[in-house]
């Protein structure tokens, strides 16, 4: 009976619809939707976009998807579907509508794209035992990250939805605890090639504070050990970023570098007189004329300067260790036993929580950011990366 069963599941499962993949593939989701589990996969992808810059979602495409769907996430972004038909035949007046390209692949198999791609089919490691639903613990998919070829397998419960990745030897310092009023925390490197995707919500927060620049001096956070800290308050956002730089950055003048954000930040427009009368301004950001005061704080010296009503501090440990924040208290926390707040979706390298962050997002951002992190929002409450000693998992929470 059991292997019976076991066959069953492996043939239902079987992955020819990976044969759909568009070329330059990096990510594949791929979902079962059938009975129950199509209950749950539509509550968790209700009003997500399944295709780039259309608006077809899984409610649109169910009634004629027979079992399974996979979402196929490209190298910039873009992101397309390919469906197991049904019996029923596709909603060609929908998809004509949003000028959907249709394109057959293999027997029952249909990709539906933004434009016409070119398919180059998933390689993917044999799948020897399916995934195993548990009571209140149901196995709804996989992932699959073609850097590596292996399968991460999705479960929901009625909480969250999580996937536990195969063992991954993280470089990140794991987060111990984190301050009460924070909506966002994160350690890189948490995973082997770390997107710089999954860092865009954060950084224009953080450069609504401080010009961009600062990430220069600093080092990029994708390539380096760093933890960042968000948190919110009467004042707006606050930040404590600390990073390990390189060997070759290790000589970084914390100083000097806090004297160019504060020039950035505060430029001086200087007006000259031309010859025939006219006149022509200069944007000028001059850091030697800005001026850094030097305290101790809990008995480490410590650089200060006030940029856009903001006190900005930095400093270097003995360990290299750098850190940059506009609020002193963030840093009497990581010094002082304080009491600390529960882990955002039990994550210890990275809590998002993602409302927060979407309203902190619109308000201080230049631009529309698109991150697909951004648009769980709708559907969970927070995301939470969590770094075990033989698994690392992602979990969104509800």
């Amino acid at each position: 009976m059991l292997a019976t069963a076991w066959i069953s599941t492996l043939w239902f499962t079987r992955d020819t619809i990976y044969k759909a993949a568009p070329e330059n593939t990096t990510i594949a989701v791929r979902f079962f939707i059938s009975g129950k589990k199509g209950e749950i996969v539509e509550s968790i992808t209700k009003n997500i976009p399944l295709i780039s810059n259309r608006s077809l979602t899984l409610t649109d495409l169910s009634p004629y998807i027979s079992g399974e769907f996979v979402l196929f996430v490209n190298k910039d972004g873009s992101r397309s579907i390919a469906i197991r038909k049904g019996k029923t035949a596709l909603p060609q007046s929908l998809l004509d509508s949003q000028t959907v390209a249709v394109q057959p692949i293999g027997h029952n198999i249909v990709l539906l794209s933004e434009k016409q791609v070119i398919i180059k089919p998933f390689q993917i490691k044999p799948k020897l035992l399916p995934g195993i639903s548990l009571p209140g613990k149901r196995w709804i998919g996989e992932l699959v990250d073609q850097t590596n070829t292996k399968r991460s397998f999705l479960f929901a419960t009625k909480n969250h939805v999580e996937m536990t990745l195969p063992v991954v030897h993280t470089d990140g310092q794991a987060f111990k605890q984190i301050p009460n009023d924070t909506f966002a925390y994160l350690s890189t490197p948490f995973l082997p090639n770390t997107s710089n995707e999954f860092l865009d919500p954060f950084l224009p927060l953080m450069q609504s504070v401080v010009d961009p620049q600062f990430l220069a001096h600093l080092n990029d956070l994708a390539n380096n050990k760093s933890q960042l800290l968000l948190t919110k308050d009467a004042n707006g956002v606050g930040f404590f970023l600390t990073i390990t730089p390189s060997e070759l950055k290790k000589d970084i003048d914390i100083e000097q570098a806090l004297r160019s954000i504060a020039a950035l930040n505060t430029p001086k427009i200087q007006e000259t007189l031309l010859d025939d009368g006219s006149s022509i301004k200069e944007i000028i950001a001059n850091p030697n004329s800005v001026s850094v005061e030097q305290i101790t704080l809990l008995g480490t010296q410590i650089n200060r300067i006030h940029v856009n009503n903001v006190d900005l501090l930095a400093s270097r440990a003995q360990n290299h260790k750098i850190f940059l924040t506009n609020r002193e208290s963030l840093f009497r926390y990581t010094k002082e036993s304080a009491k600390s707040a529960n882990k955002i979706c039990s994550g210890n390298m990275a809590g998002i929580a993602l409302q927060p962050l979407v309203t902190m997002q619109n308000q201080y951002a230049n631009v529309p950011n698109n991150s697909a992190i951004l648009l769980f929002a709708q559907n969970f409450s927070s995301i939470g990366v969590k770094s075990g000693i033989v698994s690392t998992t992602i979990r969104f929470c509800k």
